[in-house]
């Protein structure tokens, strides 16, 4: 049987309740010292007081054992900022088993789970073996299934399915994929769109234009992946590169229409190195490494990485995330950049320079992180 982390669970619960150890022993008749060794993990309360703190706390006696521990969302935050600062400095392997300790400490904390799952695909590019990769993704898969089949929280589950639909679509397990997203629930109507006109309507400005502006940059970034992956259907499956071509462009000025001072709140470079990519398919080389002189141009003059998007003034009102995933783009792109369909260029003098290039600006970009 694992170790009661109930002493944890006290001490957690008292602080959010913001009393002291003696305040705490006075309502359930014990001494200071007592309750000090119950947190410190030196003794456990005696069966007959679990009523009693678990009512005082307003919790479950089994949440009091800790047996359905949730972190708050300080703790949360700490746990996600840690483990993607060790994801994105330290061996990838590392940060994995440091995440695993996390997911054994909190099993219950579907959150986190969700979280770090995610994490592990974001950066599982990092990768090269193929057999630790499918490790990888089958842990994965592992994370998200007990997610959805255990959580009573309905986002949470969503979230889950929506990340098992993309990899069983990576698997070519289409029917699976397809399965998983029919289990979301779906809505007819677009709620967030309607609470925000009622918050301005009611005179509280702030919120509303919080929700708007959220939803403003949601659709930014929605609308280029809806480009690329159009522009890939007529490249991939119809081979015809003029409407691919045309959807890549679309996405560009779309995203060009957000640009204040130069700066752009979504990312130009993937458009340029998708259609880099996409030309090479039609064994258009100069035009692919057009591409790729254009993505570094515009990554020269805005580094998204370093972007506050509170700064823009359109996206004023939105509240940042109270942590953030330290990813390199200049470091996706250089291993993007390695892959097999690059190879036929990977020799000329444009190609070289476009790397040199990228490597200055990683360089550049991690000095001044």
């Amino acid at each position: 049987m694992d170790k009661l982390h109930i002493g944890e669970t006290i001490f957690r619960l008292r602080k959010n309740k913001k009393i002291t150890q003696e305040e705490l022993g006075k309502f359930i008749g014990v001494s200071i010292a007592a309750v000090s060794k119950w947190e410190s993990g030196n003794s456990y309360p005696d069966i007959t007081f679990l009523p009693l703190l678990a009512d005082f706390f307003g919790v479950s006696i089994d949440e009091l054992l800790n047996y359905k521990v949730e972190l708050s969302d300080d703790e949360l935050n700490k746990v996600l900022s840690e483990s993607a600062k060790l994801f994105s400095t330290n061996d990838f392997c590392t940060a994995v088993n440091k995440c695993e300790e996390y997911i054994s400490k909190y099993k219950t904390s579907y959150s986190l789970k969700l979280k770090l799952a995610y994490l592990f695909r974001m950066y599982l590019w990092k990768i090269n073996d193929e057999k630790i990769t499918k490790k990888i993704n089958e842990r994965v898969k592992e994370l998200f299934e007990d997610i959805v089949q255990n959580s009573d929280k309905e986002e949470l589950v969503e979230g889950a399915l929506y990340q098992l639909s993309s990899i069983y679509g990576s698997e070519k397990k289409y029917d699976e994929a397809i399965k998983a997203l029919n289990k979301i629930r779906k809505s007819e109507v677009q709620t967030d769109v309607m609470l925000a006109s009622i918050y301005i309507q009611k005179g509280d400005l702030k919120r509303g234009r919080e929700i708007f502006q959220g939803e403003l940059y949601k659709n930014a970034c929605f609308s280029g992946m809806i480009c690329s992956s159009l522009a890939g259907s007529y490249a991939e499956h119809e081979k015809v590169l003029s409407i691919a071509e045309r959807y890549y462009d679309l996405s560009i000025n779309i995203k060009k229409a957000f640009l204040v001072n130069g700066k752009s709140i979504v990312s130009l470079w993937s458009d340029y190195l998708g259609l880099a990519s996409t030309y090479l398919k039609f064994n258009e080389k100069k035009k692919s490494l057009d591409m790729l002189n254009s993505m570094v141009e515009d990554l020269k003059c805005n580094d998204i990485s370093k972007l506050n998007i509170t700064s823009i003034w359109y996206l004023s009102e939105v509240t940042p995330k109270q942590w953030k995933m330290p990813m390199n783009p200049y470091e996706i792109i250089l291993k993007r950049l390695e892959k097999p369909e690059f190879n036929s260029i990977s020799e000329e003098r444009k190609f070289i320079e476009v790397i040199d290039n990228l490597k200055k600006l990683k360089r550049g970009s991690e000095t001044l992180g």
